[in-house]
């Protein structure tokens, strides 16, 4: 934007110097390379030497994980080894690579990945050993790495991998689960600083997602109800160290009879 003055606009002011016109421009950002520097924030690695997104491949949705970095030449594979590309799309030695599941290191291997859909995946980031990032992982990324990520972060732009995928054939769904991450408001009427200055109108009244059961089922847990009276249910859910899914439920009744 560029302001023209009159000259007679300086007339009455002393001791102003008046310079010439400076024209100042920027180059808008892509939204693809703001996504690219957002995703970049979120890892440990940093800046990945390839990121291949699951739609970036044409036919993605009847593929496998091995079939879609094959498709964009990321690598080869022969035998029980992968085989690096020459050229700008190199990645590996030969050798396994470390492969990470949404940040977590795992034992599988190139041959896990023939059998995990592309459409269970948003992207995969390939790490050269080269790449400083490997570093972090000392011996075990001496191959470099391949992260996995099943589920986008929260940034504008990626909003399109939270849908459901609709595949020919196939019926999809996306079930809610245990939400770890959530919290809700449980105040300690004990402490003096959160004495009640209010009427108090919470309807869940407790959530700790990591109670750990002693092994006598004599686990106890402590809570405050509110204002609010009537039958409140109690709900568990648990995943046994055998893999099985525990859940139960059980009621209690607040009034205000006290």
């Amino acid at each position: 934007m560029e302001t023209e003055y009159p000259s007679s606009y300086f007339d009455d002011e002393q001791n102003i110097i008046q310079l010439e016109a400076v024209s100042v421009k920027s180059k808008m950002k892509s939204r693809a390379r703001y996504v690219e520097e957002e995703l970049n924030k979120t890892t440990p690695y940093g800046r990945p030497d390839i990121r291949v997104f699951r739609d970036s491949v044409t036919g993605w949705q009847t593929m496998s994980v091995f079939d879609i970095l094959v498709r964009r030449r990321v690598a080869s594979f022969k035998g029980d080894s992968m085989i690096s590309r020459s050229g700008t799309a190199s990645i590996l030695s030969a050798g396994s690579p470390l492969i990470l599941v949404d940040g977590t290191s795992t034992s599988l291997t190139y041959g896990d990945l023939k059998v995990m859909r592309a459409n269970e995946v948003v992207y995969v980031d390939v790490i050269r050993k080269y790449n400083p990032g490997a570093t972090i992982y000392g011996a075990r990324g001496m191959y470099g790495a391949i992260a996995i990520y099943t589920n986008p972060p929260s940034i504008e732009g990626l909003e399109k991998y939270n849908n459901p995928i609709d595949v020919p054939g196939i019926k999809t769904a996306r079930i809610t689960w245990f939400y770890k991450a959530r919290e809700f408001y449980s105040p300690n009427y004990s402490e003096v600083n959160t004495a009640k200055s209010g009427l108090d109108y919470r309807t869940t009244l407790f959530w700790d997602p990591k109670v750990n059961l002693s092994k006598d089922g004599n686990t106890q847990i402590q809570f405050y109800t509110g204002d609010v009276t009537g039958d409140f249910i109690v709900k568990f859910q648990s995943i046994a160290e055998d893999g099985r899914l525990v859940s139960g439920s059980h009621y209690f009744t607040v009034d205000n009879s006290l």
